[in-house]
């Protein structure tokens, strides 16, 4: 009995660490992969360093923060979401603000970066590539694919405790995920008259991929998660009576009744 509320435990400190480490070991690997790859950002150090930028960590950061503030309110005593929802929820929304911040930000706005990147002849046609599987030269494919497969394995991982996920609804998660980023991308570069990201349709195969390789780990753990709880008295444990749940509601074929020791 001892021993079987140690793994339970354990799989509870997974789980909450899970999106923790994430931040830390994804900003490593950027920084490596910001070295003279073509997938760094449009605007070049030197620039970076002259020109003012929509920094991630200020207005943007705030902004999100009080969002995710106000939706768990509204969760919690509009909806009546528990609690162990509420905590999956606020780490869910967590990383993707990570995923905005790597992804979108920084955002040029000062006007005479602008003016100057407008002004460029076929600026878009030069930073938008859509043949897929094909790596233009100088792209450090082996880090780049890493940091877009890893960006969005979380995703994968984490959504099924939110919402009731199959195989097919995954799939069309995993694109648009992709889909959404590179369209915000477009979007706002677009509206500043210059690609200030390179868009790659092989960033939207990457990023599917990393969501299902999320699906499969939460596949994965849903199983040993049921194996080891199924003689478990678990009903006093609201966070692991909830996980319980939700790898119950995957597909695992389960009675989906609590035993009592």
């Amino acid at each position: 009995m001892h021993l079987v509320l140690i793994r339970l435990h354990c799989f509870q400190w997974i789980i909450r660490i899970h999106f923790a480490g994430f931040t830390v070991f994804f900003e490593g690997l950027l920084k490596k992969s910001n070295n003279g790859s073509k997938k760094t950002p449009f605007i070049p150090i030197v620039e970076t360093e002259r020109y003012p930028l929509l920094l991630f960590n200020r207005y943007p950061l705030f902004i999100g923060l009080i969002f995710i503030l106000m939706s768990v309110l509204m969760l919690r005593y509009k909806w009546r979401k528990g609690y162990p929802f509420l905590f999956f929820y606020t780490l869910f929304s967590f990383y993707l603000l990570q995923v905005l911040k790597f992804t979108i930000f920084p955002i040029p706005i000062d006007p005479r970066l602008i003016a100057v990147r407008a002004s460029r002849v076929n600026a878009f046609s030069e930073e938008i590539h859509l043949l897929p599987l094909h790596f233009p030269p100088g792209f450090e494919m082996d880090m780049q694919v890493l940091l877009n497969i890893l960006l969005t394995v979380p995703f994968g991982f984490g959504v099924a405790f939110l919402i009731k996920t199959t195989l097919k609804k995954m799939a069309v998660l995993g694109l648009s995920v992709g889909f959404t980023i590179e369209l915000l991308q477009l979007a706002i570069g677009l509206s500043l008259g210059f690609p200030y990201r390179y868009i790659d349709v092989n960033d939207v195969i990457f990023n599917f991929i990393g969501v299902m390789i999320g699906y499969m780990l939460f596949t994965i753990f849903s199983v040993i998660f049921i194996k080891v709880t199924k003689n478990s008295p678990i009903r006093n444990d609201p966070f692991l009576k909830y996980v319980f749940d939700i790898c119950v509601s995957s597909g695992e074929k389960h009675p989906g009744k609590y035993e009592e020791n």
